[in-house]
């Protein structure tokens, strides 16, 4: 028999096709092989059950131990007494087969309640870390018996021994965050990051009530990363203070210091947040730092309505920052506070030809929290006047919040005047982000009529949102003059197309389709862990999905829409609707992400409305393909996770990169000062995303080039995760044409080059000369690496 449908995630549950009959779980045996005889273990004496426990069988081994635990009670001197002549025999060498032996017998003393203090000691200091941790397991259990070498093993060399040492040490429930949270001075994986939170969490009530009644004694024991981690897991007002002094002593890292921005802007107060307000607009701060703050001010304006006391006026200094991301976040914060006064500076922002495209909007979307009638004239008029369709329709975009109904009515005048310029998305998207924004946008273009090319970008814009519109689609196709819609083929209009696919398709010329940045596949959709996240990962499209089902998610992506991917249309108390595939619920919000890949919190005491939605995918996405494009396509998803050049490898790849924009300001800089300057944190430097193809490699093409006087280059970014130090070996193949920087320290590249690096993220930066490098980039890690180590993936 043969099951068309091997898998259970990318094809629908109720798909027709799937097998009923025929089982999944299949028992195997090795030819010449003799099966492992079995014991009569019940009848078998207890000198035979203990020697068991050295079996190479685990079956053996476990059930031997069963057998001796469900032994009359009378029979328990006996058995320890055999136990213990078991260990003498054994001795103390640190050898694998004594250890394991030594771990089942003491899993056997468990098993007997009769606690074995030595044992236990010696285990714990094991060679062996599987042992080690096993011991961790026991001792939270035995914890009086463990003493000062449980602890110990909270900074065990192995990441295992120290969760479970960090586990059970929480067992003892009272006093235990000192010791554990010393595992923070170690790596630690999600799974130990997981145990550190639930330990701070139930040690809380303790510990707030000790903070609480002012005393400091048992947080000041914490180093300040460990205090850091466990304000952060207990989320209570009590420990705002306690940040502000962490914050103001400007000794925390940069990761401990932002989170440690996320805290305050979560929990405190107005006068708390006063304080916060007074660092960023100290000259003294970091604008890094600056940034932060504000970033978290506006955040907690936003999400609890809470701004800092006092005055605020002062935070139009920063309007004129030479840091972008602090003139942003000072500009919106202003807009967030509601700061009449500082409407003539954010008016001028908006309008002045020498504002960033990021500034203006962000000057926009303040006027627009302003309010008031003065808002809605001072974006009607920028809608009109401002000299770039981007500018203009970012002035509309503000407009739909403070007046819909005359941002719907302008929306057409605004696009007619440049009919082959600018992308309305943000308009509309503002709009569908409102309970009545569909409505009016229908209205406005029922007697208008639209340029081809902008009402395509508003379809695909309805269709990206998830929500059932019929009235506002037929309104846009019949403004813009468009007759097609979802493509539906008969039964013989598949079969032809799968036989053109199988015949004719070429999946090399598939792959450069699926790359192309208009079509917008990577901007949703991954292929081994690079790319969005909104659709599913087609790393092994090819090998789960027949080629019907394919095509049809191509043309019709309604029709067939994976488990887990189905759109959630969420309207909230106040008017706003939020489209995106539902993630994750807490006990206070609804998290989503949206068709541009952002999570967005909903609380769910806002929530008036759910009801489920569409695919995310556009529909009518591949009209402008030539059908011999569409069979490469579909040639090339079809090929994904099968064996042959379009199976991701197993080697860790980089596949994730940002390219370094042709921009004048970018190259200015390079001109002006080196290469290295590329590694540096640079506000003149904007970074594009780009993808490695399925086998890894970053194509010349596909990068902006920069022409330096005599040479042209281009610049790339990846980014290493360290998880264990040790050495790391990265191959390149060749290596000619390019000069690299981990960090901004330079790194000599060879075919394969050798470093060492700290745990945590490195960014790796390259410079091509593009007059000597002509292929592409493939960066791996090799084999020779002993560090626990891997390129980050996403978007």
């Amino acid at each position: 028999w043969y099951n068309p449908i091997i898998q259970h995630g990318e094809v629908d549950f109720r798909d027709p096709r799937r097998d009923h009959v025929h089982g999944r779980i299949w028992r195997l045996t090795a030819k010449g092989r003799p099966l492992v005889k079995r014991q009569d273990l019940p009848k078998a004496s207890t000198a035979r059950l203990v020697n068991n426990l050295s079996a190479s069988e685990l079956w053996i081994r476990r059930n031997s131990r069963r057998v001796l635990q469900e032994r009359p009670r009378d029979t328990r001197p006996q058995t320890l007494q055999a136990l213990a002549n078991r260990l003498a025999e054994l001795g103390t060498a640190g050898t694998p087969a004594n250890e394991s032996t030594s771990l089942e017998i003491l899993w056997t003393h468990q098993a007997l309640n009769a606690p074995a203090p030595q044992l236990l000691q010696r285990l714990l200091s094991a060679n062996d870390p599987r042992v080690r941790a096993a011991a961790c397991r026991v001792a939270a259990y035995w914890t009086e018996l463990a003493g000062d070498t449980l602890a110990a093993r909270v900074q065990d060399p192995h990441p295992r021994v120290r969760l479970e040492a960090v586990r059970a040490i929480a067992r003892r429930g009272h006093d235990v965050l000192p010791l554990t949270m010393a595992a923070l001075a170690m790596d630690r994986d999600t799974s130990l990051e997981y145990a550190l939170w639930l330990t701070a969490w139930e040690q809380r009530g303790d510990w707030l009530k000790k903070l609480k009644t002012g005393n400091r004694l048992l947080h000041e024991r914490l180093a300040d990363p460990g205090r850091l981690f466990v304000f952060s897991s207990i989320k209570d007002p009590a420990v705002v203070p306690a940040v502000l002094d962490l914050l103001g002593r400007g000794e925390l890292s940069e990761t401990d210091r932002n989170r440690a921005v996320s805290l305050l802007a979560d929990l405190g107060g107005p006068g708390q947040l006063r304080i916060a307000l007074d660092m960023a607009l100290n000259d003294s701060t970091p604008p890094e730092q600056a940034g932060n703050l504000l970033d978290a001010l506006a955040r907690t304006a936003r999400s609890r309505r809470v701004k800092p006391s006092g005055a605020l006026e002062g935070i139009q200094a920063l309007f004129s920052s030479d840091t972008p991301e602090v003139q942003s976040a000072a500009v919106r914060c202003a807009g967030l506070w509601k700061l009449e006064s500082l409407r003539p500076a954010l008016q001028k922002l908006a309008s002045q030809p020498g504002s960033s495209s990021d500034l203006r909007a962000t000057a926009l979307d303040s006027l627009s929290s302003l309010g008031g009638e003065a808002s809605r004239a001072q974006l009607a008029k920028l809608a009109n006047q401002l000299p770039t369709p981007a500018g203009r329709l970012q002035a509309l975009t503000s407009l739909v919040t403070v007046d819909p109904g005359g941002a719907a009515a302008l929306l057409p005048a605004v696009l007619a005047k440049s009919p082959r310029q600018g992308n309305p998305a943000g308009v509309v998207a503002a709009f569908l982000a409102r309970k009545d924004g569909p409505a009016l946008l229908e209205n406005s273009l029922a007697t208008k009529k639209l340029a081809p090319d902008h009402a395509k970008l508003i379809l695909r814009t309805i269709d990206g949102s998830g929500r059932k519109l019929p009235g506002l689609v037929t309104a846009t196709r019949t403004a813009g003059g468009l007759k097609t819609g979802p493509t539906k083929l008969s039964t013989q209009e598949m079969k032809t197309l799968v036989a053109d696919v199988t015949g004719r398709g070429d999946a090399g010329r598939g792959e450069l389709v699926y790359r192309r940045q208009k079509l917008g596949c990577l901007a949703c959709h991954a292929i081994g862990g690079a790319g969005g996240r909104v659709g599913p990962d087609l790393v092994s499209l090819g090998a789960s999905a027949p080629l019907d089902y394919i095509a049809n998610s191509l043309l019709d992506p309604n029709s067939k829409v994976k488990e887990n991917y189905h759109s959630l249309v969420v309207v909230t108390k106040q008017g706003k609707v939020v489209t995106g595939i539902k993630l994750r619920q807490t006990d206070n919000d609804l998290v989503l992400r949206d068709a541009n890949d952002r999570e967005i919190a909903v609380p769910r005491k806002s929530i008036d409305e759910q009801v489920a939605g569409s695919s995310l995918m556009p529909t009518g996405l591949i009209e402008n393909l030539t059908r011999g494009e569409l069979i490469d396509l579909i040639r090339f998803l079809s090929a994904l996770g099968k064996p042959g050049p379009y199976a991701a490898s197993r080697r860790p790849t980089a596949r994730r990169w940002r390219a370094l924009a042709n921009t004048q300001p970018a190259r200015f800089r390079l001109q002006r000062t080196r290469d290295g300057q590329a590694a540096a944190d640079d506000s003149a430097f904007t970074w594009q995303p780009r993808y490695a193809t399925v086998g890894g490699r970053l194509p010349m093409a596909d990068l902006p080039r920069l022409q330096l006087r005599k040479r042209s280059v281009s610049v790339v970014r990846c980014e290493i995760e360290v998880i264990s130090s040790g050495r790391l070996a990265i191959s390149v193949g060749d290596s000619n044409g390019l000069a690299a920087w981990i960090g901004t320290r330079p790194l000599a590249l060879e075919p394969v080059t050798t470093t060492t690096l700290p745990t945590g993220r490195h960014r790796l930066t390259i410079v091509v000369d593009r007059g000597i490098r002509k292929q592409p980039l493939n960066l791996t890690i090799d084999d020779a690496t002993t560090a626990n180590a891997r390129f980050v993936t996403g978007k």
